[in-house]
């Protein structure tokens, strides 16, 4: 399958996190930006992430995706990570993603199931990289309904 031109680009406008938990994050440095997005959640039985790349910019939404990540892989929350792939949204708030959190509640998280063809997750990895057995989890802060369209990241983000 022939690469889209943008998308051959995109590994050249890139950040890479090396989380030390199994799995990278790869986020956007230059526009046309792209959702920052993890590799290799999938075989450790868990959904790929990607979140907005404008909502606190490659670093934060690092951040962010990490301490999603661990939120879910804890047993106690594994009804959460079933609402998911079952396609139930659900939100999360600064105590959650960190427990020592004692400041006013400022962001809630809202994550949801999307669909390999939904256009943040075909903006985020190259056609060979998406199997049959992955699913998708989007992050993204309630109120930003912008970011739930595929018209929003149609042909990279310019804002």
């Amino acid at each position: 399958m022939k690469r889209n031109k943008a998308k051959s680009k995109k590994i050249k406008r890139s950040v890479t996190f090396k989380t030390g938990l199994g799995f990278i994050i790869h986020g956007a440095s230059d526009k046309p930006l792209f959702p920052t997005h993890t590799h290799h959640l999938t075989e450790m039985d868990m959904p790929e992430l990607i979140f907005d790349p404008l909502a606190f910019g490659a670093k934060g939404n690092a951040i962010r995706m990490i301490d999603a990540y661990k939120y879910l892989s804890k047993e106690k929350n594994a009804d959460q990570l079933d609402d998911l792939k079952y396609d139930m949204e659900i939100s999360l708030v600064e105590k959650d993603l960190y427990p020592e959190f004692t400041g006013e509640h400022l962001y809630t998280y809202r994550l949801r199931k999307v669909s390999p063809d939904f256009e943040g997750v075909q903006l985020a990895y190259y056609p060979e990289e998406i199997y049959p057995d992955m699913w998708f989890v989007q992050i993204y802060v309630e109120g930003d309904d912008y970011a739930l369209t595929d018209e929003y990241y149609r042909g990279g983000i310019k804002w």
